[in-house]
């Protein structure tokens, strides 16, 4: 039997446990204007564009990349920071 509360009180204590060294990372990149270069590392992935096409042909593909997570939390982060500082202006 699946017990929700568990979970939910793991995830809530692993997110708790990862806070601090997510924003000591994030706060680091952005006080010292760097991003770190596991950050710019993307996985890419040839992917067909129509299902119907013949996928022995390379010109089918179109590539899609997969950034890491916290790449896109720091891109959040900089989008949230750079919309408020253009609203105040």
């Amino acid at each position: 039997m699946y017990n929700n509360e568990n979970t939910d009180s793991q995830s809530t204590s692993i997110a708790q446990m990862a806070e601090e060294p997510l924003l000591n990372i994030i706060n680091s990149s952005l006080s010292l204007g760097h991003v770190p270069k596991p950050f710019k590392l993307a996985v890419i992935k040839p992917l067909i564009k129509k299902p119907q096409l013949d996928p022995s042909e390379l010109a089918n593909y179109r590539p899609i990349s997969n950034l890491p997570f916290m790449s896109k939390i720091l891109e959040k982060v900089i989008s949230a920071q750079l919309c408020s500082f253009l609203q105040k202006k």
